[in-house]
């Protein structure tokens, strides 16, 4: 998902580009590079998936009665558009502040700009899960403005988001587990109820090879994915307690299209020609073009709860 290139430079600083953006979108990234992405097919501004509407099918039923046809069991598709964004992020830097600065501007310029487009992308594509209606509050919570400082994670509620994905008939893993992205603070509490004890831990798996980045641990059938990253609902003004997201998934409950991989270049002062006349200026972008989809409603729950080293009460 990755292109990169300057403009009028050298091969060796195009090698440089290219480690370091990798390096910094694939730290940064979680939702975007969980699952394998669809690529929008040229000459088109949408994609379409084609998916059944499980909720439409009819109970199958006994014959009763012989040589009677039965009625016919209900079965409807239907159409999941995604229509792409754009995301960008540009800064310029004038020649006489590369020439002072005692720092490698550039290089960190180009740094930054990554990660704050990798993280934007991750953010929009949990945009796009909140949408769902699918959440549990944690302890004695029943929305999210009843969250209050003591409402935080505890291991019973990942057991109880795996039974209700048991019961939606939500797909697993190898029949066995799905995946949660969590942020570190809820994660905190996580550690902490030591009554329900049950972690095991990644070196302890049968494929330890085959884990997510960032995976820590396995925790009643659930595959625990740490990220600072995570949506947050920040009531700072307010005196609320603030609130953290917690998504556990199975796979295809969301699948990524884009159309423009994540590109960023680097424009040097004599590029712009009669735009930058005095060659004065430095310019430094990134930009990419995707969006994502909601398919399996029943196979994505979320948890709200808050965090007790964070809390903002």
């Amino acid at each position: 998902m990755i292109n990169t290139w300057n403009v009028y430079s050298s091969w060796a600083l195009d090698i440089f580009i290219e480690k370091v953006a990798i390096a910094q979108f694939e730290a940064n990234t979680y939702f975007m590079q969980l699952w394998d992405n669809k690529k929008l097919p040229r000459g088109s501004n949408s994609y379409k998936f084609n998916i059944v509407d499980a909720w439409t099918l009819s109970w199958a039923w006994a014959i009763t009665t012989e040589w009677v046809a039965p009625s016919e069991t209900a079965f409807t598709m239907k159409q999941v558009a995604v229509t792409m964004t754009q995301l960008w992020a540009y800064t310029k830097f004038t020649d006489v502040v590369l020439l002072d600065s005692p720092v490698d501007v550039i290089s960190n310029a180009w740094k930054e700009l990554w990660r704050l487009l990798a993280e934007q992308a991750d953010t929009s594509i949990q945009t796009v899960l909140a949408t769902w209606s699918n959440v549990l509050y944690a302890w004695d919570a029943t929305s999210t403005d009843t969250i209050d400082a003591s409402d935080v994670v505890a291991a019973t509620n990942l057991a109880d988001v795996f039974s209700k994905l048991k019961a939606n008939r939500a797909p697993s893993y190898n029949w066995e587990w799905y995946v949660s992205v969590m942020h570190p603070l809820v994660i905190n509490d996580l550690m902490k109820d030591t009554a329900h004890w049950n972690f095991i831990e990644v070196a302890k798996y049968s494929s330890p090879e085959k884990v997510f980045k960032w995976e820590i641990w396995k925790l009643f059938w659930v595959r625990i994915i740490e990220s600072a990253n995570v949506t947050t609902n920040v009531d700072a003004w307010d005196s609320k307690t603030d609130t953290y997201n917690t998504y556990v998934m199975w796979e295809k409950a969301y699948w990524v299209v884009s159309s423009q991989n994540l590109e960023m270049t680097i424009k040097m002062p004599w590029s712009a020609w009669t735009a930058d006349p005095l060659n004065q200026t430095w310019t430094v972008w990134g930009k990419m073009r995707f969006w994502a989809a909601l398919l399996k409603e029943e196979s994505l729950f979320r948890i709200e709860s808050a965090a007790s080293l964070w809390n903002n009460s």
